[in-house]
């Protein structure tokens, strides 16, 4: 087991026991427990028992310290994947599969300060999913398209994230089975006229409800300015009410987060559950579905905003947040390949999950049509 000093990965300038080693490791042992905007530089100097003015010797602030950790890990990744072995793809799947374990049980700490930075700092995702593609290439011997790599990376990158946290089990095999052969039967058909634009809105915001009022200023001014840089003061103002009037329905901004998030989840559940065709089979329902979760939050992308930044204020709801799914999926999963419901439940999650990040917040899918029917065969017959 490598030391943490090998873990943070660094070239030391000095030696173990340097001030700038001792910062890092500090920062290290804090961001991963605590989230970003929490963490201050006396916490940190304090933490490693060096002074304030030693810190700005090595670093201008926190953020240039917080992203130096980011590309510590990034160049850790991209060192693991350097060698990987391919002799044909089912082995290459494998070796993927292992280092992705391999580096979950060695730099956990890194992986869960990542999970923030990719959030707060878009170009590190860019940057990790680079390596990934270029390693999945190298497995597949060609160039993949976006809806390949997504299917190829999402589920694994869900799963690697609900195991670390949510100690669910990861069967590799099963995995690679998928990825190689896909969820549903092989009989199954995808018609292209899934996609519908006159959608049902199952839920009303009353306005005049004053909870549901102070419920919805929240979600526009978290969702347009962070959940940090919104206080109670402006949230109650924003809904015309007073302090006091918000204390009355909430015990603090927190708990006020944790509504937010839960009424987030019901209202797409909701959605997805009312305008979805139920005369479709399996796979035209998945995607579908995908397509409605998509369509959802591309009009409420506030809502995405306000989830992917609940992760790390209010990780215990967010993880709420995603059991709900699962639980939905174990209910409705049939003609499928394989047993082990949820494994297939986590990586059809983690379809929706991660191509909404590359749909909303990083735009890099164009046409979402043309992308859904380019998973459709996937869904059915995996990438081989």
């Amino acid at each position: 087991m490598k030391v943490e000093e090998d873990n943070i990965h660094v070239k030391k300038r000095k030696n173990k026991n340097s001030a700038y080693t001792k910062i890092l490791k500090s920062a290290v042992d804090l961001f991963s427990k605590n989230w970003y905007e929490t963490v201050s530089v006396s916490q940190i100097c304090s933490n490693a028992d060096v002074s304030n003015g030693t810190f700005y010797i090595y670093f201008h602030n926190k953020e240039e310290l917080f992203k130096k950790l980011l590309q510590n890990f990034i160049e850790i990744v991209e060192e693991e994947f350097k060698y990987l072995k391919v002799v044909d793809i089912e082995d290459g799947l494998e070796e993927f599969l292992n280092t992705i374990h391999k580096i979950k049980k060695e730099y956990s700490k890194l992986i869960t300060i990542f999970r923030e930075g990719q959030y707060r700092f878009p170009e590190f995702d860019r940057k990790i999913n680079d390596i990934y593609k270029k390693s999945a290439e190298k497995i597949y011997k060609r160039e993949l398209t976006l809806s390949e790599y997504i299917y190829f990376i999402s589920g694994i990158r869900f799963l690697l994230i609900r195991s670390l946290y949510q100690n669910m089990p990861s069967d590799k095999e099963i995995v690679k089975k998928i990825i190689m052969n896909g969820f549903f039967e092989e009989n199954l058909k995808i018609r292209s006229n899934l996609f519908k634009e006159n959608f049902i809105i199952p839920f009303e915001i009353n306005l005049e409800n004053t909870r549901e009022r102070l419920i919805q200023s929240g979600i526009e001014l978290f969702g347009k300015y962070g959940f940090f840089n919104t206080d109670i003061h402006d949230v109650a103002k924003n809904a015309g009410f007073s302090v006091g009037t918000f204390y009355i329905h909430f015990n603090s901004k927190t708990e006020f987060l944790s509504e937010i998030v839960r009424l987030i989840g019901k209202r797409t559940r909701w959605f997805i559950s009312y305008n979805l065709d139920n005369g479709l089979n399996r796979a035209e329902k998945e995607l579908q579905g995908l397509y409605l979760f998509l369509k959802f939050f591309e009009n409420h992308s506030e809502y995405y905003y306000i989830l992917r930044e609940a992760e790390f204020i209010v990780n215990d709801v967010a993880q709420e947040y995603y059991d709900k799914y699962e639980e939905g999926y174990s209910k409705d999963l049939k003609e499928i390949k394989y047993p082990e419901i949820k494994i297939i439940s986590n990586m059809l999650i983690g379809l929706s999950h991660y191509s909404g990040i590359e749909y909303i917040i990083l735009k890099r899918i164009e046409n979402l049509e043309n992308y859904l029917l380019e998973l459709a065969p996937l869904l059915l017959n995996g990438l081989k």
